[in-house]
């Protein structure tokens, strides 16, 4: 069977893994450059690498590690000892550990809680560990049914103190999902406890020995080619096209060295894009379908990744740390933890900023300044006296995390595609507030050249034809959205993209998270109806 997948990250590839496995042809198609969706990385002009978010690999994820041991790789996973570990911002520069003794599960977890005498009372460990009971007793299906309250509300329902929430939870559920305890759902956090503390290894954490998109990805690459299976970069999907009884006909991919379209056909198709971006990929025909309109409570949660080099050691902890800040998730030092970034004298924080709704639209200047505040506090004798620690470089990267857990706590879904879209193209103003001085002006040649954020409406009006087919009836409002949509990507500067009307988008300004600039070359038919 012959089996065209959507999607070169860790699903896309894993999938197709497993197709080979039992003798079928994948081919895998990615829109990037790059190789790993949501764990892609690059190197910079130093040669540094940075990466799309920080990584752990846990011992409660069988599956992935099975897929590590099948692609004998295991010695790439860099295990830490097994323990958690907490900034204290009431005590700057010092940590709270729950350290897991090597004997058999849940006891090994209640030891690690019960051992901790700095963040929680005896009182509260007694309140919390009863809590948890029916959770670890009444197994899945009772996780499931908790999928209808909030963290918050389950813990106010099973009487647990709110400062155990402060404490502990609400830096663990930013890093689970990203978002507060507030909008997570209960179900998430008691799986992932459940899973800690009923196996012995759960909670043990390992970091990737390098780089993901070569230490992971490519290894899964070379297994799927090695038997007859197909990957393609530059690759995006266009459209789904479907048969007269709504099955699927055919993928239309672009290829982006080529600047062509084709058409793919086989026995079976799979998306394992991100959600947002397979939302505006569904045809008319599907929409209406339960299937699909189920979709419409899955949302990105936008995510912050920030990289900082110092010129000094900033901490000798070889583990992930919970920093317990306000606008910090977690971090690592990846200067200890990765082989691959080893340093012994200087350090490279990977940071993880959420939630990011209120931040992803300001500068990349604005979030490392707020990110330095947050650090002083977390390494105050450090950034002190005449020989403080400097920031050599940093590094911002955005990206947008798959979430399915809002629709069914029964709240409008928090972040939508035009979220998405401003992540991409600047903060998206109302329509009729985004005037034409968006239009930076004609050129000589008859070329303009245009601000991202400029509407699809005020393009339309000024070249007097439409820029969005039937078959893209989809929530776009601004070029550079349009633009994102055809390639798939934040393009390069000084690439072309080439649309339906006879127009050509040239990348005039642009950065690795946000599409600035434009210059529009062409005469467009007419092709308004």
């Amino acid at each position: 069977m012959r089996v065209v997948i959507a999607g070169a990250g860790l699903a896309g590839l894993s999938c197709a893994k497993y197709l080979v496995d039992n003798g079928h042809i994948p081919i895998v198609l990615e829109a990037r450059d790059v190789l790993g969706g949501k764990v892609a990385a690059w190197k910079d002009e130093d040669g540094d690498w940075y990466e799309t978010g920080l990584h752990i690999f846990f011992g409660a994820y069988p599956n992935m590690l099975q897929l590590f041991r099948e692609l004998d790789i295991e010695d790439r996973l860099q295990w830490k000892s097994h323990s958690m570990i907490f900034n204290q911002p009431s005590e700057p520069g010092t940590y709270s550990r729950f350290d897991f003794p090597d004997i058999p599960a849940p006891v090994n977890g209640v030891s690690a809680i019960l051992s901790n005498n700095d963040m929680l009372s005896w009182n509260e460990k007694i309140l919390f560990g009863l809590g948890l009971v029916p959770a670890m007793l009444r197994g899945q299906k009772y996780l499931d049914k908790c999928d209808t309250k909030s963290w918050t509300d389950w813990l106010k329902e099973h009487n647990i103190p709110e400062r155990v929430n402060d404490e502990v939870f609400i830096a663990m559920s930013k890093a689970l999902n990203f978002i507060g305890p507030d909008e997570i759902s209960s179900t998430v956090l008691l799986t992932a406890l459940n899973r800690f503390l009923q196996e012995k290894n759960g909670s043990k954490m390992a970091f990737l020995d390098g780089a993901p998109p070569e230490r992971l990805c490519q290894p899964m690459v070379d297994y799927i080619t090695a038997r007859g299976g197909e990957v393609h970069m530059n690759s995006p999907l266009r459209q789904i096209n479907l048969n007269e009884d709504s099955t699927v006909k055919s993928f239309t991919i672009a290829s982006l060295n080529e600047n062509e379209k084709k058409e793919l056909t086989a026995d079976a198709y799979v998306s394992a894009m991100p959600v947002d971006l397979f939302k505006l990929m569904i045809p008319k025909q599907w929409r209406g379908l339960d299937a699909f309109s189920k979709l419409d409570g899955l949302n990105g949660v936008p995510v912050i990744n920030i990289h900082l080099w110092f010129d000094k050691k900033l901490t000798d902890i070889d583990h992930l740390l919970f920093s317990r800040s306000p606008l910090l998730s977690v971090y690592a030092d990846m200067s200890i933890t990765c082989k691959e970034y080893e340093d012994p004298n200087r350090s490279m924080l990977e940071l993880v900023f959420a939630p990011a709704k209120d931040w992803i639209n300001r500068s990349d200047q604005d979030i490392v300044d707020a990110t330095m505040e947050e650090l002083k506090k977390l390494f105050p004798t450090h950034f002190m006296g005449d020989d403080k620690t400097k920031l050599r470089k940093n590094d911002t990267k955005n990206v947008v995390s798959d979430c399915s857990k809002i629709k069914k706590l029964g709240w409008k879904p928090k972040i939508s595609f035009e979220d998405m879209v401003e992540e991409i193209t600047g903060e998206i103003e109302d329509e009729h507030d985004v005037e034409m001085e968006l239009i930076r002006g004609e050129l000589a040649d008859g070329s303009l050249v245009v601000d991202a954020r400029v509407t699809i409406h005020k393009l339309e009006e000024y070249y007097d034809c439409s820029l969005l087919s039937d078959s893209l009836d989809i929530e776009i409002d601004t070029l550079g959205g349009l633009i994102f949509y055809i390639s798939g990507r934040v393009p390069k500067v000084g690439e072309l993209i080439k649309h339906f009307s006879g127009l050509t988008f040239k990348i005039v300004e642009a950065d690795l998270r946000r599409i600035k600039k434009v210059k529009i070359m062409g005469s467009p038919k007419s092709n308004k109806n």
